[in-house]
């Protein structure tokens, strides 16, 4: 499955490999609105009431694609850094994380499955769960 570029619709940043799992994206590329030069993206901070900034992108792997689709926006407003610390009680769920400044981190469990395309200019981090 294709990893889209949140900046380039027709690129893919990764593609991964799954059997038997859901994967679900959160991003702030498809329903927006740009006023002098700000992106306006539907996934809000609670805490602020504003879009959350940390990434552009969340692909989540999971058993349920309920779960899966939850835990995309969480971790979109989470963060890498908490979002993955998040993840250390979440059994079976692996996460990639596209930041702004086209950084790339991923559970160390997508290592065998993700495919980095290597194009535009993003590099990967890979932390462990």
């Amino acid at each position: 499955m294709g990893i889209q570029d949140p900046r380039n619709r027709q690129g893919l940043v990764a593609i991964v490999s799954v059997k038997d799992a859901a994967v679900v994206t959160s991003g702030d590329y498809q329903r927006y609105f740009e006023e002098a030069g700000v992106r306006y993206h539907h996934i809000l901070n609670p805490a602020t009431g504003k879009p959350a900034r940390e990434v552009m992108q969340t692909t989540v792997l999971g058993a349920s694609a309920t779960d899966a689709d939850i835990l995309s926006t969480i971790l979109f407003v989470l963060g890498p850094k908490q979002g993955i610390d998040f993840l250390q009680e979440v059994q079976d769920t692996q996460a990639i994380f596209i930041t702004p400044d086209k950084q790339i981190t991923m559970t160390n469990q997508l290592t065998k499955q993700l495919e980095f395309t290597g194009e535009d200019g993003y590099r990967i981090t890979i932390h462990k769960k």
